[in-house]
């Protein structure tokens, strides 16, 4: 049900939106509430555009860095959230087992290397970013092999019965 309510029917905060402001907001489909001042007006605009809008370059570029791979374009929101649970990962060293930060090239504790680690980034039902181990090819060739060995012994189980 759209609401058709003029800037004079809103009991604003202080201060106020412009009605240019208002407007704007209006045409992008910002659900504005009684009480809403002129920032608060501004930051459900820049939430609903980074929503809509396409990764920027920039932000790509930072979930590469970290290791990541993605399934599909993202938003400017989706990009966010991505880099906020990249920088927010803690690994384990693998010498020591100590905390290894996501973008440490070295461990803090023992002074090992760190391999570069890759992640695939899913979302969950909840639209949040998820990490993944990346598949890999022997992962692939193991889950062919097992499937191609259970379709054999079902063949062969039904001949046998023959």
């Amino acid at each position: 049900m759209k609401e058709d309510r003029k800037y004079e029917d809103y009991r604003w905060g202080e201060p106020p939106p412009s009605k240019r402001q208002f407007g704007y907001a209006v045409s992008l489909g910002v659900r504005l509430k009684d009480g809403m001042n002129r920032f608060q007006v501004s930051d459900a605009i820049d939430r609903l555009i980074a929503a809509k809008s396409p990764a920027t370059r920039e932000q790509l570029q930072a979930i590469r860095r970290l290791g990541g791979t993605l399934p599909r374009e993202i938003t400017q929101a989706e990009g966010e959230a991505i880099l906020d649970l990249l920088e927010r990962v803690v690994l384990k060293c693998r010498h020591c087992r100590a905390p290894v930060a996501i973008d440490d090239q070295e461990c803090l504790a023992c002074g090992a290397k760190q391999p570069r680690r890759k992640f695939r980034i899913a979302f969950n039902r909840k639209g949040q970013p998820i990490l993944r181990k990346p598949r890999t090819f022997l992962g692939s060739l193991a889950r062919l092999i097992i499937a191609v060995a259970l379709i054999l012994l079902i063949v062969n189980l039904i001949i046998s019965r023959l």
